[in-house]
């Protein structure tokens, strides 16, 4: 159904306080847009965003990230770099008030995939993990059961095919878990890691990520273990190729190591994955 002008000026004028954390503003344009449209799905995102931003009391915080060595390659090198940590001082008492008007829009709008992840992320800036990895789950159980239906933003098409889409979301979530160098952070990386094999079995970085973990122990055992799981799932991914051989070396067992390097050169995928590999044979 098309907004009408009043809707539309409404929006406008949410959107053009938000950034400037003009409250005043968005409450005016928030109370006009609702009037006629009190739980549209837009309007419960703007709510929520409206006390998300009343929420955020400091600028964000970056963590220190303590050096540590990372033996095995999480992503492959076109993809971008996750976000490091940060730290959010979100006022406890108005924080809640944005995840109840979110968790009403993924009542109401259960199709729409930006909600879940929005919600997600307002988790993570409330340390909630729990209830991060719950709504997650919530969002892939329903996908599986209702893949026709999906939307984003805008109740849009969503941009990618569903499977390519929602992984590399929760991927990026994963690799920012693992990119703060603590342990409590890998922990939730290794729970996110389950998840993702568990709605999207052939993707091969789930099992990269949950080796990842194990080599951070280090147990390089394990290590090998998900690492040959995830070259059954795609035996040509040159970042899964790179990882086996460096697991391999810390095995002692340089001449497999070398095998599965030289795989990576052949087949000259990735030009940083093929410099890692170049580099290990010397």
């Amino acid at each position: 159904m098309p907004l009408l002008g009043a809707t539309l000026d409404a929006r406008g004028r949410f959107y053009e306080g938000l950034p400037h954390r003009d409250f005043g503003k968005m409450e005016r344009a928030l109370k006009d847009w609702e009037k006629d449209h009190p739980e549209d799905a837009e309007v419960l995102l703007a709510r929520g965003l409206y006390f998300q931003a009343k929420a955020q009391k400091g600028k964000k915080t970056p963590l220190p990230i303590p050096p540590r060595e990372e033996v095995l390659l999480l992503h492959p090198s076109k993809w971008p770099d996750a976000p490091q940590g940060t730290l959010e001082k979100l006022d406890p008492k108005l924080a809640p008030k944005a995840v109840r008007y979110w968790r009403r829009a993924v009542q109401l709008y259960p199709w729409r995939l930006d909600l879940y992840f929005k919600l997600a992320g307002l988790y993570q800036e409330l340390d909630d993990f729990d209830s991060q990895n719950d709504i997650l789950g919530r969002a892939f159980l329903y996908a599986d059961k209702n893949p026709s239906r999906l939307k984003w933003e805008n109740n849009e098409e969503l941009p990618l095919p569903y499977k390519k889409f929602a992984s590399e979301k929760i991927e990026a979530i994963i690799e920012g878990y693992f990119k703060q160098h603590r342990h409590e952070e890998d922990v939730k990386a290794l729970r996110l890691s389950k998840l993702l094999i568990t709605f999207f079995p052939n993707n091969p970085y789930g099992y990269n990520f949950i080796a990842s973990y194990f080599a951070l122990q280090p147990d390089w055992p394990y290590t090998l273990k998900y690492l040959m799981l995830a070259y059954q799932k795609n035996p040509e991914n040159s970042l899964v190729l790179d990882n086996i051989g460096s697991t391999l070396l810390k095995l002692g067992k340089k001449k497999e190591a070398r095998m599965f390097y030289k795989k990576v050169i052949s087949l000259d995928q990735d030009e940083v994955m093929v410099r890692f590999a170049k580099e290990r044979l010397e």
